[in-house]
Order: structure tokens, then C-alpha cells, then sequence
């Protein structure tokens, strides 16, 4: 994550600085919130600003786990992002380096017999003349390398932990695959009931067509298709409240002009985004963060009853939906899904968090990435 070298900590005293204006890092009253994510390039480390530049939100911690890529290279890519703003203060914790149950072997076995994984993230093939990214490896470090450390234990038992220590209170944004959560269910059988709420990108339903219409990777749900029995195991706990930011992330899609808007001011992070931001690619977990810290910008939604197909068979990983009338009751639980948003006040929004002030642009001889479009 990110395109320079030596970043010193003057990022870091502008947004201390910030923080103290709004009442302290520590300060009484902010509401608390946890980000579980498969942190990676520009969509996984974006997805923290429209919680960081919120005053009145206090981020507890980053937990890692596999999905996009393995934990321990988004855990270094995540620690020079969170550098490079001058977080370092925020504990990144790893987690769950691999799903409860599927394994690449298994993958490509599924898909022999059911089809091809539009995206395979952690799972991928090697690039043609390079090694296969193993569980261990760290992808180069452009960026230069990152003096800080991933906090000690694991994301499981930091989750619990936290929870536990302000019961009712920790709001939980899971934008990657949910093995960390299940784990936590799991060592501590209290922990969802706990959490004051869950906001998960991811639980897409009735895509199938599309697949086909529209674009087969981004109707495809990956989060839940990594890890489905993790799925599985979350949406059956008993947390207060579940809101599933998943078929409407899709629409919002990141476009050229909107880059621009976030150029015309020239900050590290503005100029990180440039480089980094995919034009085409839908701003998912930038969405779901954003919902979570504004549930205003909800203008339609649907109360339903949510589980996972756990059958090795073609909708294996698929989340599926139910009406009061007709559920199982086989432990699957009522959630929140979001239909609608208000888009223009997102965008809005999510540009605001971009343009914070977080030190001098080291861009300014680099090229420009290019984009995808």
C-alpha cells in the first residue's frame, strides 16, 4: 500500500492535532468501532478513512485476515498506509491466515466442476515468471518499509478483548471474509451479543444473471465464497444488530472525475489515492465504512432473515435470503440488508476524508499507476 520511502511523522502531528481538537484519541463519549479486513491495495486501506476522519469515532483496531491476499503481507502493506497518515497509534492486529474449511485445493476442485472464480485473491495463480505468493510472503514494498509492528495475539482474541472491556458499545465493520469473527464466536460464546453492531460487506443475493449482464467478478460475492462455514457461523449468532452492505456496493462505482475531485488538493494521501484508486472498481468497503459511521445515508432497505449455502454444489458460499413467514429457523438470524444509498452524499463525504491534511505530497517525481477502467 502506498508508493514512497522515509515517511517522517509530521502526517502524524497534523492528525494528532486533529484528534486533541476533537477531544482526544482517548476521549469519553466517541463512539468505538473495529475494522476487520482483508486490508489491500487502495480498497482495503481506504475503507479506514471515512472512520478516521470522523471526530467522533474512536478506531479501536485493525484485524487482519486472509482473503484478498495472505495476513502477513496486508499487514505490512496496512502498517505503512497507517504510517503513512500518521496512525500509527491504531493497533493492527493479525488474524485468521487462511478459511475454516476451503483450501486452494479445494477451490480449484469446485471449480472443475462448477465454474471459474471471476477473482481467487489469496488463492490466485502466480503471475507468468514469478513464484506462487505463498502464506508467508510480503509483496514488495514499494512504498519503502514500515517501522512499525503488528500488535501482540491475535485478531480473535483482541475482538473478544475489546468487546468485552465496553460491552454493548464496539461497532464491528467486517469487510473481508469473517473467519476472525467466527473464531471470536467461537472462544467466547457471549462475544456477539456483546457487540453493539455488525456491518458486513458482503451477502449478496439474486446476482446470477448479473454475472452475466454486468460483470461476473463484481456480482460474484467473494467474502462469503472464501470462508462460507465462517459466514455461516456469523450470521447465526446472536448480534444485536447485522447490517449487510452487499448487492448496492456495486453501484458505486469509482470514476475519473471523482479522482479528480479528490486531486485538486494536493496531500500524500490524495496524491496515494491518484496512483492507487481503481477507476471501474466499486468503492465496497469504502461504503460499507461509511454506512457504518452515517446509517443516514440508508435510504431504502430490507429486513430478512440470512444463511449460507453450505453445500458443495454450485451455490456453495452463496448467501440466500428468507421472509418471516417462511425461514427454517435453523438458527439463521434477521438482518439489515441496504437497497439504496445516498450516493451524491457519500461521494461527498468520502471526498472530505481523502482531503485531510496529512503532510507534504513525496509523489512528485513518482509516475502515475495505471488505472483500471
Amino acid at each position: 500500500m502506498g508508493m514512497w520511502q522515509a515517511l517522517r511523522l509530521a502526517a502524524g502531528v497534523a492528525l494528532a492535532a486533529m484528534a486533541l481538537a476533537a477531544g482526544g484519541v482517548h476521549a469519553q463519549g466517541r463512539r468505538l468501532v473495529i475494522i476487520d479486513n482483508d486490508f489491500s491495495v487502495a480498497g482495503g486501506a481506504m475503507a479506514v478513512m471515512p472512520l478516521i476522519a470522523d471526530p467522533g469515532v474512536r478506531l479501536l483496531g485493525l484485524t487482519v485476515v486472509a482473503g484478498d491476499s495472505y495476513v502477513p503481507d496486508s499487514t505490512a502493506h496496512t502498517l505503512r498506509f497507517m504510517e503513512l497518515i500518521g496512525r500509527g497509534d491504531i493497533p493492527v492486529v493479525e488474524g485468521a491466515n487462511a478459511p475454516l474449511v476451503l483450501t486452494k485445493t479445494r477451490e480449484r476442485a469446485w471449480e472443475k466442476a462448477y465454474g471459474k472464480w471471476p477473482y481467487r485473491g489469496a488463492f490466485a495463480d502466480p503471475e507468468p515468471g514469478k513464484p506462487a505468493p505463498g502464506p508467508t510472503d510480503v509483496s514488495p514494498m514499494t512504498e519503502g518499509p514500515t517501522a512499525l509492528k503488528p500488535a501482540p495475539g491475535t485478531a480473535a482474541t483482541f475482538l473478544i478483548d475489546q468487546v468485552n472491556r465496553h460491552p454493548g458499545a464496539v461497532s464491528i465493520l467486517a469487510a473481508g471474509p469473517l473467519t476472525n469473527l467466527a473464531l471470536a464466536i467461537r472462544l467466547d460464546p457471549g462475544f456477539a451479543g456483546k457487540v453493539k453492531q455488525l456491518v458486513i460487506m458482503g451477502g449478496m443475493v439474486d446476482n446470477n444473471q448479473l454475472q452475466v449482464t454486468d460483470d461476473v467478478d463484481f456480482y460474484t460475492d467473494f467474502n462469503f465464497m472464501f470462508d462460507p462455514e465462517a459466514a455461516d457461523i456469523v450470521l447465526g449468532a446472536d448480534f444485536p444488530k447485522v447490517v449487510i452492505v452487499g448487492n448496492v456496493s456495486n453501484t458505486t462505482r469509482l470514476t475519473k472525475a471523482m479522482v479528480d475531485r479528490v486531486a485538486a488538493k494536493k496531500t500524500v494521501l490524495t496524491d496515494y489515492y491518484v496512483r492507487n484508486g481503481w477507476v471501474g472498481l466499486p468503492l465496497w468497503d469504502e461504503l460499507a465504512a461509511a454506512i457504518l459511521d452515517d446509517p443516514s445515508l440508508v435510504t431504502k432497505s430490507t429486513e430478512a432473515y440470512m444463511g449460507v449455502d453450505l453445500d458443495h454444489g454450485v451455490n456453495y458460499g452463496s448467501a440466500h435470503v428468507w421472509a418471516e413467514a417462511n425461514h427454517p429457523g435453523l438458527g439463521e438470524r434477521k438482518v439489515t440488508i441496504v437497497d439504496q444509498v445516498d450516493m451524491p452524499r457519500f461521494y461527498d463525504s468520502f471526498v472530505r476524508a481523502l482531503q485531510m491534511d496529512v503532510g507534504k505530497s513525496l509523489y512528485a517525481t513518482r509516475p502515475a499507476a495505471a488505472s483500471r477502467e
